[in-house]
């Protein structure tokens, strides 16, 4: 069996309502090149399908019979003042508890925040 294809996230997303709205794989593979004039989930197919680059309608109709999955992305993320400070809050929350488990949270929240190369005010980083 063929592994699975990988697609970005908008055309997995449009694919999954595609199948939502149209489960037999082989009429929906049929219906794709007419949805040219289509809005929606069904113009993002077309038009993914009709690009040139990467043989992409085969790409497409070989997600339908083998799967597909979301290609790896980089995500960007806004961390507001107030979401900084909750974190902080519970940093401190962490630090000032007498139970086992305290330090592993820390440990936790600096690991996640280090890895993403997240530096706030008043959280140490690992090291």
């Amino acid at each position: 069996m063929a592994d699975k294809v990988k697609l970005p996230r908008h055309i997995c997303e449009a694919l999954d309502k595609a199948k939502q709205d149209h489960p037999d794989i082989d009429f929906l593979a049929w219906l794709i090149p007419q949805w040219e004039e289509e809005g929606g989930y069904k113009k993002v197919i077309y038009d993914f399908s009709a690009s040139p680059r990467d043989n992409s309608f085969i790409k497409l109709i070989d997600a339908l019979r083998y799967g597909y999955e979301i290609e790896a992305e980089p995500i960007t993320v806004t961390i507001t003042p107030e979401q900084q400070e909750q974190l902080r809050q519970a940093y401190d929350r962490y630090r000032s508890a007498l139970d086992e488990f305290s330090g592993e949270y820390l440990r936790g929240i600096r690991d996640a925040l280090t890895l993403a190369g997240i530096s706030i005010p008043g959280i140490p980083p690992n090291g």
